[in-house]
């Protein structure tokens, strides 16, 4: 298989949590969805970070049972830090965010409202 075959070919990066007894699947997205997400999430060149995770949690984040998303409507994402914090964390991380000035301000915003 050539590498380019080898790229085509991956999968998402996953990973799996368990917060107040609940499992939860975060599953990345692929390079365009990204930066899709991210484009929609600015206004006049800013990143919207409440929207931006919002947005993160609908798009990203499986119910592991039944491979569905477990609410697929940014507003309806307005649940305890204490969960909203970790699956935030776990999105940054799967979507490749991890390296960037923005998540690494999204990321320290989000621990900020956790704690």
């Amino acid at each position: 298989m050539s590498l380019r075959e080898k790229l085509k070919a991956a999968k998402p990066r996953e990973k799996r949590l368990t917060l107040d007894g609940d499992k939860y699947l975060v599953r990345g997205l692929s390079r365009v969805r990204k930066n899709e997400l991210v484009e929609k999430c600015q206004a006049k060149g800013k990143l919207n970070n409440a929207l931006l995770e919002a947005t993160l949690l609908s798009e990203c984040v499986y119910d592991p049972a039944d491979g569905k998303l477990v609410m697929s409507d940014p507003n309806d994402w307005d649940v305890p830090s204490h969960i909203a914090g970790p699956l935030i964390k776990a999105c940054i991380e799967v979507c490749g965010f991890d390296d960037s000035d923005e998540a690494a301000a999204l990321e320290k915003k989000s621990e900020a409202t956790a704690g």
